[in-house]
């Protein structure tokens, strides 16, 4: 598994679908390798859950970090003829092309419409316009978990893209002091988590939260590498109402969904996204931004907002209303259980895979050439 930051996952969306389908994919029996950058997983053993971690090194520049490392990845991978490479993110869409060279099939997942994001200047997106119309030529299966990126797909480049959704497993709703940490109280605030990005509009959550002047704090969890203007920028406009954290992984992160007032979920860019699908499993009402993309995941069980005024009065309708708020929870979680389960993703992305091996006259269960240590980290 190629693209992404590695696991354990501590940055975004898809660091999260890999952390949650690797190990289903070892649990059944396959031999899985998940690639990650070195120093930005750093941990001290070499599998984790049943999963070979192979750490290798990147450059760190914001326009280099992802495709110097995937490549790099690329080349060892070749090396090591595994049976199929999950590839993640339009990007890295040629280096696919270089994993064909090298005869092993690729599976390439390209999430949003990455072009589309404030964070890129002119060029980039340039760049990333032209890998997205690679990614349809040069992948065995191209993968969306977006049904509205799908029918993009198939209205501006003629291809179907395979649809898988994301999955939500929440952690358990115990408190285990992160709350206390930060100075925060059960059912006492309004929750955001997220990368701390342009394209994630929180300067609108910020005057949101002040334009709705309520005795209830908002909490902001996340960071951006390489974003250290913006984050200025947040903390600039924010009042003493207005937290911010940090990231926040594991255990308290899960404290944090599960115990917020409301979740809100500002963010413009397209694609699906584990952290709304989350905060909905969580069983937080939950006021999104009306995209979409947003509509497709949340549907009538979430609250959407197009203007920072219609935010700030959906806070002040949130806070004046708790029955209703419990409600859509309710909702929003029972939506979760029915249309979001990572094992029935995990099987859909096996599927996938057993039937480009089956194109290729190869057997049905990847295996790798190497024999991991039995040595494992939960």
């Amino acid at each position: 598994m190629l693209g992404t930051r590695g696991i354990p996952a501590n940055y975004g969306g898809f660091e999260t679908c890999v952390e949650e389908l690797a190990p289903r994919f070892a649990a059944l029996g396959h031999d899985v390798s998940v690639y990650c950058r070195s120093p930005q997983i750093d941990v001290p053993y070499d599998v984790y859950r049943g999963v070979r971690l192979v750490k290798l090194p990147t450059i760190r520049q914001k326009y280099l970090d992802t495709i110097v490392h995937t490549t790099v990845s690329a080349i060892h991978a070749i090396t090591r003829r595994y049976d199929v490479i999950f590839m993640f993110g339009v990007g890295n869409s040629p280096v696919c092309a270089l994993l064909r060279l090298g005869r092993l099939p690729v599976l390439l997942n390209v999430d949003g419409l990455d072009w589309q994001r404030d964070k890129w200047p002119g060029w980039a997106k340039l760049l990333l316009k032209l890998a997205e119309r690679v990614s349809v030529r040069v992948a065995n299966r191209t993968i969306t978990d977006s049904r509205n990126v799908q029918d993009y797909y198939r209205a501006n480049r003629g291809v179907e893209l395979c649809y898988i959704p994301y999955g939500a497993t929440p952690g358990p709703a115990e408190l285990n002091g992160t709350l206390d940490e930060h100075g925060l109280d059960p059912g006492r605030y309004f929750l955001y988590v997220g990368r701390l990005e342009p394209e994630n509009r929180v300067t609108d959550l910020v005057d949101a939260s002040i334009a709705a002047g309520l005795d209830m704090p908002t909490v902001i969890v996340g960071d951006a590498p390489y974003a250290d203007s913006y984050k200025q920028i947040l903390r600039g406009r924010a009042n003493g109402n207005v937290r911010f954290t940090g990231a926040i992984y594991g255990s308290g992160y899960w404290e944090l969904n599960h115990f917020a007032y409301a979740y809100i979920f500002p963010v413009l860019a397209g694609g699906t996204h584990p952290a709304l699908i989350e905060a909905m499993a969580c069983g937080n009402c939950v006021l999104a931004r009306d995209t979409p993309d947003n509509r497709s995941v949340g549907g009538d069980t979430v609250r959407y907002f197009s203007t920072i005024d219609e935010l700030a009065a959906l806070m002040q309708w949130a806070h004046a209303s708790p029955d209703d708020v419990q409600h859509l929870g309710t909702l929003a979680a029972q939506r979760s259980t029915e249309l979001y389960n990572w094992d029935r993703v995990a099987g859909e992305y096996l599927a996938l895979a057993a039937d480009v091996l089956a194109e290729r006259g190869r057997q049905t269960k990847p295996v790798l050439s190497e024999e991991p240590d039995r040595a494992s980290n939960d």
